[in-house]
């Protein structure tokens, strides 16, 4: 769906939470758009258009789910004797709806989706089965902030922050504590929605369980997994096929392991491996005399996704005190605030131009804790706001390849 499209759960007694979704008015759905989102939504697409009573508010919030690894799942139901069509009807969807990995789908209609392939495999551990054989890093955005974290307790942070927002669905409230040797990470499914989310949710779990095993390179370190819902009638209380312990019908769905590895440095982790961020990095090297503010640009590219740093935090990095570091942008006329801001709109341009990724996906890669904070903050910088600024962009290399002469590029070079 076109940028601007924003999810909130709304509460109806009789059926728990659905998701109404707002567009800005007039705006196009593209081509091969989930029918679940406007089913969901009671919204009827005409001529591909959505009906002008349709507003835009703000950001898609976690009524609506990203794809992701999900996105293999009609290979492994046939892989495994399944029938894919059969399944997507089940849940109300086609082929359209996940043939790709940066579909966005209702997070009810991801479940369902999954509820009809455990049916139809005849598999009570369907969710975590393929949790354990998905690779991490089909989640996408999520899974790069997260493997790629300073520390074992930032990647952490990173997954409360990211899958509460982008990733898992309906979740009312999520945790990250410490309780003496024990760490755990939890989020909480609207009750009226535990059971009918519960494959969804154990595939989300077991791929926790895999992170965080794969962040500390020892697959003993996770001691517990305890989920909201209640075990399926008939099901082994003991899951044959993850080797952790695990329990149902807690009021929490938490992964528990050893609090000692929330210090621990991440293995192979390698921020620089986003591309935006690395040709960053790489102009910044390139940058003649590597002036201080340069040193502050690049260190900030790094560190942006895991949250605002801190004048502090930068100068640690750069082995030179607070006030040191402050004192000296002084003196090259700008000061750590600008330089943030500089920094945060020239990425912001960059992931705008260069990717699909959504303004609220953005926004937590630029450290802001609220996708509007984002949006208030660059359109007092260029004007308009990203969805616009993105939109503007795009119509004008539209323009410009419509405009140059035949056989010849836009860049005015002989094809």
């Amino acid at each position: 769906m076109e940028v601007g499209l924003s999810c909130r759960w709304w509460p109806f007694p009789a059926q728990g939470s659905l998701p109404v979704c707002e567009v800005r008015e007039g705006s196009s759905v593209r081509d091969g758009a989930p029918p679940c989102w406007l089913k969901a939504s009671g919204i009827q697409r005409v001529d591909n258009r959505l009906p002008e009573s349709c507003y835009h508010r703000g950001m898609r919030s976690s009524g609506m789910i990203r794809l992701s690894s999900a996105y293999h799942l009609p290979e492994y139901i046939r892989a495994h004797g399944g029938a894919p069509e059969r399944v997507l009807a089940a849940a109300g969807l086609v082929p359209a709806d996940v043939d790709a990995p940066d579909r966005w789908l209702a997070a009810e209609q991801l479940a369902d989706l999954f509820e009809a392939a455990s049916a139809e495999l005849d598999d009570p551990w369907f969710g975590i089965h393929l949790g354990l054989e998905a690779p991490i890093e089909d989640f996408g955005l999520i899974a790069y902030v997260i493997l790629n974290a300073p520390l074992v307790r930032t990647a952490m942070e990173n997954l409360e922050r990211y899958a509460k927002e982008h990733s898992f669905g309906p979740i009312e409230a999520s945790r990250l504590e410490v309780k003496g040797d024990v760490a755990e990470i939890g989020f909480v499914t609207p009750p009226a929605l535990a059971g009918r989310v519960r494959q969804l949710i154990e595939f989300h779990f077991a791929s926790i369980v895999r992170t965080i095993q794969r962040l500390v390179g020892d697959d003993s370190v996770v001691k517990e997994v305890r989920l909201q819902h209640p075990n399926v009638v008939g099901r082994s209380a003991v899951c044959p096929y993850l080797d952790v312990e695990i329990g149902f019908g807690y009021g929490v769905s938490t992964v528990r392991f050893e609090a000692s590895a929330m210090n621990l440095p991440v293995v192979g982790a390698d921020r620089s491996q986003l591309p935006i961020v690395r040709t960053r990095l790489g102009d910044l090297e390139s940058a003649s005399g590597r002036d201080l503010p340069t040193q502050v640009g690049a260190e900030l590219a790094e560190m942006l996704c895991d949250g605002a740093p801190g004048v502090g935090e930068v100068a640690r990095k750069l082995a030179i005190g607070a006030r040191s570091l402050q004192r000296r942008l002084a003196e090259h006329g700008t000061s750590f605030r600008e330089v943030l801001g500089r920094v945060r709109i020239e990425l912001a341009e960059e992931y705008l131009a260069g990717s699909d990724l959504q303004v609220a996906e953005i926004a937590g890669l630029l450290g802001y804790s609220e996708p509007n904070s984002f949006t208030n903050a660059f359109r007092a910088e260029r004007g308009v706001s990203p969805t616009e600024w993105r939109k503007r962009r795009r119509d004008r290399l539209k323009t410009s390849a419509r405009m140059a002469p035949a056989g010849q590029s836009k860049l005015g070079v002989k094809s």
